[in-house]
């Protein structure tokens, strides 16, 4: 179980990944706007242990996850039409509560438990070393968070998608690599790889079972569902690393 305390939000002014824009034009003739976040691409990869007949995925706590489900929660229900007179002067003093942060105001038992910000995830990283391929990138990836030691030109590219097209519309590059425990040498950078039985994944009931397996165990991410139900539908072409030409 994650520990997560001291919790603290506070405006950002500056980041080195998220970098806020607005941008105007005209579209058939109508003036528009659009609200937009400049960041990074990024890649991942889907480990499949030959080994052991299990997918690597990674299990992390997410911040932004967790504070999206704390603003859920902390919502309160709406009130009655009748009040009390003790309700009605909570209700008449809302300044004592403006101006407080996330952490200000609210006790420990207000929070929501850390699981609510834990994903199931595709190993993955940001594109930011403009002098390496995107392979070498990957390749650095699977060894700093999953432990596993593999070629770059083992990793065979997959597909490349848009994610967060509202907001950030960056590029996501998915591969796809084999290893066995050979390859392991070590834990991996603090990340714990979560072991989802990949065995008998080319009959209906392997893909049954698997896809059972991907909900029981919230995987929640766009990526990891996608790359996971591509090798369900498609594990001959993934074994023998070839392309699967539809995703393209």
């Amino acid at each position: 179980m994650e520990e997560i305390n001291n919790i603290e939000v506070v405006p950002c002014t500056e980041s080195d990944y998220l970098k806020p824009f607005r941008a105007h034009y005209n579209q058939n003739g109508t003036k528009k706007s659009w609200d937009f976040m400049r960041t990074h691409d990024s890649v991942s990869v889907l480990i499949f242990n030959s080994t052991s007949h299990c997918f690597v995925l990674v299990k992390q706590f997410r911040p932004a996850v967790y504070m999206c489900e704390w603003e859920r929660t902390k919502k309160q229900p709406p009130q009655s039409a009748e009040k009390t007179e003790e309700g009605a002067a909570e209700a008449a003093a809302p300044e004592s509560q403006e101006g407080q942060s996330a952490s200000e105001g609210e006790s420990s038992s207000e929070w929501p438990p850390a699981s609510a910000g834990i994903t199931y995830e595709l190993c993955a990283g940001l594109v930011d070393k403009p002098d390496l391929s995107l392979e070498e990138i990957a390749r650095q990836e699977v060894l700093e968070e999953c432990g596993y030691d593999v070629p770059a030109d083992k990793l065979k590219r997959i597909t490349s998608y848009r994610s967060g097209v509202g907001i950030t519309g960056a590029k996501q590059t998915m591969f796809y690599a084999e290893v066995s425990d050979d390859n392991c040498v070590s834990a991996g950078g603090g990340f714990r790889g979560i072991r989802l039985s990949g065995d008998r994944c080319a009959d209906s009931r392997g893909r049954s079972k698997l896809l059972q397996c991907v909900l029981l165990i919230r995987v929640e991410t766009l990526g990891c569902l996608r790359g996971l139900c591509c090798f369900t539908f498609n594990s001959q072409s993934f074994r023998r690393s070839r392309l699967v030409k539809h995703l393209k």
